[in-house]
């Protein structure tokens, strides 16, 4: 947790741009107060806004109290932890994910263009 903070200060820190996008693996969920602050410090916001939950990431447990028992993905919980993050100015003009095989996270697609 010290290392994700550090890595949130980091990426909060003022810079030399008119415009401002934060992509990757967060590893943590809209709902955290640390993504909030990250948001608020950085003059960024969440591009899933409008576009629905997109999760990126389902839990390999599955549902809780099946132990080692695997649940339909349909039914296993699933996270947005995978962020792409702008900064006002910046219109989401469209937003999704997309299953990487292989991969134990969806890819996000977003495309962004200038406000009016």
């Amino acid at each position: 947790l010290s290392d994700r903070r550090r890595h949130f200060d980091e990426i909060s820190k003022p810079r030399d741009a008119e415009h401002l996008v934060i992509l990757g693996d967060l590893n943590t969920t809209s709902t955290s107060p640390i993504f909030a602050e990250l948001c608020r410090n950085a003059g960024v916001r969440d591009s899933r806004a409008g576009f629905g939950r997109l999760a990126t990431w389902t839990s390999p447990r599955g549902l809780l109290g099946l132990g080692p028992l695997r649940a339909p993905r349909r039914l296993q919980p699933a996270f947005a932890i995978d962020h792409a993050l702008v900064s006002e100015g910046l219109a989401v003009l469209a937003r999704g994910t997309f299953e990487i095989p292989g991969s134990d996270h969806d890819g996000i697609h977003v495309r962004v263009g200038l406000a009016r």
